[in-house]
């Protein structure tokens, strides 16, 4: 029951890196309980590949709300990133 109440996000253990991709949008809306938001900030401060992928959300979200170009490059992250978890090749750290 815990794999998959992980998957979700609900379990105490520390988060995977699928569960984060799941969730960081929601996480970056201020939309997940404190519980999940914390486990899922414990797992951006160790995994670099999740961090960055959570820079490049943060970018593209603030080049919106200020009406300016997203550059492409925060573009082309997040659609790597969107391919990644979609063929299961995102890390599992």
């Amino acid at each position: 029951m815990s794999g998959l109440m992980n998957v979700v996000g609900r379990g105490d253990g520390p988060m995977n890196c699928e569960t984060v991709g799941k969730l960081l949008q929601r996480y970056l809306d201020g939309e997940l309980d404190a519980p999940r938001g914390r486990r899922l900030a414990e797992h951006l401060e160790v995994c670099r590949h999740c961090g960055l992928d959570a820079d490049a959300y943060t970018q593209v979200k603030v080049a919106l709300a200020h009406s300016s170009e997203v550059p492409p490059s925060m573009v082309a992250r997040l659609q790597e990133f969107g391919r990644s978890l979609l063929d299961g090749d995102h890390p599992t750290g």
